[in-house]
Protein backbone atom coordinates (compact mmCIF):
# COMPACT_ATOMS: atom_id res chain seq x y z
CA UNK A 1 0.00 0.00 0.00
CA UNK A 2 1.37 3.38 -0.97
CA UNK A 3 0.31 6.72 0.14
CA UNK A 4 0.72 10.11 -1.72
CA UNK A 5 0.27 14.07 -0.51
CA UNK A 6 -1.31 16.56 -2.06
CA UNK A 7 -3.47 19.57 -1.16
CA UNK A 8 -6.36 19.67 0.59
CA UNK A 9 -9.65 19.87 -1.71
CA UNK A 10 -13.24 20.51 -0.44
CA UNK A 11 -14.18 17.23 -1.12
CA UNK A 12 -11.84 15.36 1.34
CA UNK A 13 -14.67 16.91 4.09
CA UNK A 14 -16.03 13.98 4.69
CA UNK A 15 -12.93 12.01 4.79
CA UNK A 16 -11.33 14.38 6.98
CA UNK A 17 -14.70 13.91 9.94
CA UNK A 18 -14.68 10.33 9.40
CA UNK A 19 -10.78 9.50 10.53
CA UNK A 20 -11.21 12.44 13.13
CA UNK A 21 -14.02 11.51 15.03
CA UNK A 22 -11.39 8.86 16.43
CA UNK A 23 -11.02 9.72 20.60
CA UNK A 24 -7.91 7.55 20.69
CA UNK A 25 -6.42 10.06 17.76
CA UNK A 26 -7.59 13.22 19.98
CA UNK A 27 -5.72 11.97 22.82
CA UNK A 28 -2.60 12.26 20.84
CA UNK A 29 -3.26 15.42 19.64
CA UNK A 30 -3.33 19.14 20.85
CA UNK A 31 -6.45 20.52 22.37
CA UNK A 32 -8.75 22.45 20.17
CA UNK A 33 -9.86 20.20 18.05
CA UNK A 34 -13.88 19.56 18.50
CA UNK A 35 -15.51 16.12 19.34
CA UNK A 36 -17.38 14.94 17.86
CA UNK A 37 -15.48 16.34 14.74
CA UNK A 38 -18.25 17.32 11.92
CA UNK A 39 -18.08 17.67 7.97
CA UNK A 40 -18.33 21.41 8.72
CA UNK A 41 -15.48 21.45 11.08
CA UNK A 42 -13.42 19.42 8.58
CA UNK A 43 -14.48 22.09 6.19
CA UNK A 44 -13.67 24.90 8.19
CA UNK A 45 -10.19 23.45 8.41
CA UNK A 46 -9.66 22.83 4.74
CA UNK A 47 -10.70 26.34 4.02
CA UNK A 48 -8.02 27.48 6.87
CA UNK A 49 -5.04 25.77 5.26
CA UNK A 50 -5.83 26.49 1.70
CA UNK A 51 -2.61 29.26 1.38
CA UNK A 52 -0.87 27.66 4.31
CA UNK A 53 2.77 26.63 3.11
CA UNK A 54 3.54 23.29 4.05
CA UNK A 55 0.11 21.65 5.02
CA UNK A 56 -1.30 18.34 2.98
CA UNK A 57 -3.84 15.62 2.92
CA UNK A 58 -2.13 11.78 3.52
CA UNK A 59 -4.21 9.98 0.48
CA UNK A 60 -4.59 6.08 -0.75
CA UNK A 61 -5.66 5.98 -4.15
CA UNK A 62 -6.30 9.93 -3.66
CA UNK A 63 -8.50 9.71 -1.04
CA UNK A 64 -7.94 11.54 2.21
CA UNK A 65 -6.98 9.46 5.59
CA UNK A 66 -4.84 11.53 7.47
CA UNK A 67 -3.31 15.08 7.48
CA UNK A 68 0.38 16.21 7.41
CA UNK A 69 2.16 19.40 7.79
CA UNK A 70 4.67 22.04 8.92
CA UNK A 71 4.72 25.48 10.56
CA UNK A 72 7.52 27.91 10.14
CA UNK A 73 8.32 29.61 12.88
CA UNK A 74 8.50 33.41 13.45
CA UNK A 75 11.11 35.83 14.16
CA UNK A 76 14.67 34.50 14.93
CA UNK A 77 13.21 30.80 14.25
CA UNK A 78 12.09 31.59 10.91
CA UNK A 79 14.22 28.54 8.90
CA UNK A 80 12.67 26.00 11.37
CA UNK A 81 9.06 24.10 11.51
CA UNK A 82 7.44 22.14 13.45
CA UNK A 83 5.46 19.10 11.79
CA UNK A 84 1.90 17.59 12.70
CA UNK A 85 0.94 14.51 11.48
CA UNK A 86 -1.90 11.86 12.29
CA UNK A 87 -3.74 8.99 9.95
CA UNK A 88 -6.85 7.45 10.30
CA UNK A 89 -6.45 4.32 12.56
CA UNK A 90 -7.47 1.54 9.78
CA UNK A 91 -3.88 2.85 8.52
CA UNK A 92 -1.78 2.46 11.88
CA UNK A 93 1.02 -0.36 10.99
CA UNK A 94 1.13 -0.10 7.77
CA UNK A 95 4.14 1.67 7.39
CA UNK A 96 2.14 5.00 5.28
CA UNK A 97 2.80 7.90 7.98
CA UNK A 98 6.47 6.83 8.25
CA UNK A 99 6.31 7.29 4.27
CA UNK A 100 4.35 10.70 4.54
CA UNK A 101 6.73 12.16 7.01
CA UNK A 102 10.01 11.32 4.61
CA UNK A 103 8.16 13.22 1.78
CA UNK A 104 6.81 16.34 4.00
CA UNK A 105 10.53 16.79 5.02
CA UNK A 106 11.81 15.79 1.46
CA UNK A 107 9.34 18.87 0.03
CA UNK A 108 9.90 21.10 2.73
CA UNK A 109 14.04 20.49 2.58
CA UNK A 110 13.64 20.91 -1.36
CA UNK A 111 11.72 24.25 -2.07
CA UNK A 112 12.43 26.60 1.08
CA UNK A 113 15.19 27.80 2.97
CA UNK A 114 14.36 26.03 6.42
CA UNK A 115 17.14 23.78 7.88
CA UNK A 116 15.32 22.18 10.77
CA UNK A 117 11.78 20.40 11.18
CA UNK A 118 11.07 19.13 15.10
CA UNK A 119 7.91 17.72 16.56
CA UNK A 120 7.09 17.42 19.79
CA UNK A 121 5.05 13.77 20.76
CA UNK A 122 3.95 12.90 23.95
CA UNK A 123 6.66 10.38 25.17
CA UNK A 124 3.75 8.05 26.28
CA UNK A 125 3.24 7.76 22.26
CA UNK A 126 5.44 5.45 21.17
CA UNK A 127 3.82 4.71 17.85
CA UNK A 128 4.69 8.45 16.77
CA UNK A 129 8.34 8.38 18.51
CA UNK A 130 8.42 5.35 15.88
CA UNK A 131 7.37 7.35 13.19
CA UNK A 132 9.59 10.32 13.72
CA UNK A 133 12.64 7.70 14.33
CA UNK A 134 12.07 5.45 11.19
CA UNK A 135 12.02 9.00 9.28
CA UNK A 136 15.57 9.86 10.16
CA UNK A 137 14.92 12.55 13.21
CA UNK A 138 16.88 12.30 16.39
CA UNK A 139 15.91 12.69 19.80
CA UNK A 140 17.15 15.66 21.48
CA UNK A 141 15.73 15.42 25.03
CA UNK A 142 12.68 14.76 26.86
CA UNK A 143 10.65 17.72 27.94
CA UNK A 144 9.39 17.21 31.43
CA UNK A 145 5.57 17.63 32.47
CA UNK A 146 5.28 19.78 29.30
CA UNK A 147 1.61 19.49 28.42
CA UNK A 148 -1.13 19.01 30.49
CA UNK A 149 -2.98 16.71 28.66
CA UNK A 150 -6.98 14.74 29.95
CA UNK A 151 -5.74 16.11 33.36
CA UNK A 152 -2.18 14.59 32.98
CA UNK A 153 0.90 16.50 33.13
CA UNK A 154 2.95 14.75 30.67
CA UNK A 155 6.75 14.51 29.22
CA UNK A 156 7.06 15.03 25.83
CA UNK A 157 10.32 14.21 23.42
CA UNK A 158 11.97 16.64 21.50
CA UNK A 159 13.04 15.04 17.86
CA UNK A 160 14.68 17.06 15.07
CA UNK A 161 15.65 16.48 11.48
CA UNK A 162 18.04 18.97 9.70
CA UNK A 163 19.08 19.82 6.54
CA UNK A 164 22.28 18.45 5.43
CA UNK A 165 23.95 21.82 4.28
CA UNK A 166 26.83 21.26 1.72
CA UNK A 167 28.80 23.68 3.84
CA UNK A 168 27.88 22.59 7.26
CA UNK A 169 30.30 22.95 10.00
CA UNK A 170 30.42 20.15 12.74
CA UNK A 171 30.95 20.39 16.19
CA UNK A 172 34.76 21.08 15.68
CA UNK A 173 33.63 24.12 13.45
CA UNK A 174 35.23 21.87 10.59
CA UNK A 175 33.25 22.17 6.92
CA UNK A 176 32.30 19.11 5.52
CA UNK A 177 30.98 18.50 1.91
CA UNK A 178 28.86 15.72 1.25
CA UNK A 179 28.43 15.67 -2.39
CA UNK A 180 30.27 18.56 -5.09
CA UNK A 181 26.59 19.68 -6.05
CA UNK A 182 27.25 24.17 -6.78
CA UNK A 183 26.04 23.38 -10.37
CA UNK A 184 22.94 21.42 -9.86
CA UNK A 185 21.90 24.05 -7.43
CA UNK A 186 21.90 26.32 -9.27
CA UNK A 187 19.11 24.91 -11.46
CA UNK A 188 15.43 26.20 -10.76
CA UNK A 189 13.91 24.39 -8.05
CA UNK A 190 16.83 22.04 -6.99
CA UNK A 191 17.52 22.22 -3.50
CA UNK A 192 20.18 20.31 -1.51
CA UNK A 193 17.73 17.28 -0.88
CA UNK A 194 17.17 16.93 -4.52
CA UNK A 195 20.48 17.37 -5.46
CA UNK A 196 22.26 15.11 -3.20
CA UNK A 197 19.10 12.62 -4.56
CA UNK A 198 20.59 13.68 -8.33
CA UNK A 199 24.15 12.79 -7.11
CA UNK A 200 23.10 9.26 -5.54
CA UNK A 201 21.99 8.01 -8.69
CA UNK A 202 24.97 9.07 -10.97
CA UNK A 203 23.51 12.62 -12.05
CA UNK A 204 26.75 14.95 -11.53
CA UNK A 205 26.11 17.72 -13.69
CA UNK A 206 23.15 19.88 -15.09
CA UNK A 207 23.86 18.97 -18.39
CA UNK A 208 23.84 14.74 -17.29
CA UNK A 209 20.18 16.14 -15.85
CA UNK A 210 18.81 17.75 -18.95
CA UNK A 211 19.83 14.54 -21.39
CA UNK A 212 17.45 12.27 -19.45
CA UNK A 213 13.59 12.75 -18.92
CA UNK A 214 11.87 13.72 -15.63
CA UNK A 215 9.83 10.61 -15.44
CA UNK A 216 12.87 8.25 -15.43
CA UNK A 217 14.75 10.42 -13.00
CA UNK A 218 11.42 10.18 -10.38
CA UNK A 219 11.25 6.74 -10.79
CA UNK A 220 15.19 5.66 -10.02
CA UNK A 221 15.50 8.62 -7.19
CA UNK A 222 12.25 6.66 -5.69
CA UNK A 223 13.81 3.13 -6.05
CA UNK A 224 16.99 3.60 -4.77
CA UNK A 225 16.98 6.50 -2.65
CA UNK A 226 14.08 5.35 -0.08
CA UNK A 227 13.11 9.06 -0.88
CA UNK A 228 9.74 10.89 0.15
CA UNK A 229 9.17 11.10 -3.38
CA UNK A 230 5.82 13.08 -4.02
CA UNK A 231 4.23 14.82 -6.96
CA UNK A 232 5.75 18.29 -6.22
CA UNK A 233 9.47 16.97 -7.00
CA UNK A 234 7.83 15.72 -9.86
CA UNK A 235 7.31 18.62 -11.24
CA UNK A 236 10.60 19.95 -9.56
CA UNK A 237 12.76 17.36 -11.46
CA UNK A 238 10.93 18.76 -15.01
CA UNK A 239 11.19 22.07 -14.39
CA UNK A 240 14.89 21.88 -13.62
CA UNK A 241 15.51 19.94 -16.78
CA UNK A 242 13.78 23.03 -18.68
CA UNK A 243 15.56 25.14 -16.61
CA UNK A 244 11.56 27.08 -15.19
CA UNK A 245 10.44 27.52 -12.01
CA UNK A 246 7.86 24.22 -11.61
CA UNK A 247 5.08 26.83 -11.17
CA UNK A 248 5.52 27.79 -15.21
CA UNK A 249 5.46 24.17 -16.22
CA UNK A 250 2.40 23.85 -18.95
CA UNK A 251 -1.18 22.67 -17.87
CA UNK A 252 -0.46 20.00 -20.37
CA UNK A 253 2.48 18.91 -19.37
CA UNK A 254 1.44 18.82 -15.62
CA UNK A 255 -1.29 16.67 -16.38
CA UNK A 256 1.00 14.12 -17.96
CA UNK A 257 3.41 14.29 -15.20
CA UNK A 258 0.38 13.42 -12.71
CA UNK A 259 -1.10 10.69 -14.52
CA UNK A 260 2.06 9.19 -14.36
CA UNK A 261 3.10 9.76 -10.46
CA UNK A 262 -0.88 8.42 -9.88
CA UNK A 263 0.11 5.12 -12.39
CA UNK A 264 2.85 4.51 -9.89
CA UNK A 265 0.38 4.62 -6.49
CA UNK A 266 -1.85 2.21 -8.42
Amino acid sequence: MKCSLRRWQMSDANDLARALNNQTIHGNLRDGLPFPYTVADAQAYIQSVAKAEFAFAITVDDRAVGSISALRKENIHFRTAEIGYYIAEEYWGKGLMTKAVQQLCDYVFTTSNIVRIFAEPFAKNHSSCRVLEKAGFELEGILRKNAQKNHQLLDMKLYSLIRQEEDAQDDNNQKKRRYPMNELQKLPNVGQVLADHFVRIGINTPEQLRAKKAEAVFLTIRQQCDAGACLHMLYGIEGAIQGIPKAQLTSQRKQELRLFFNQLSE
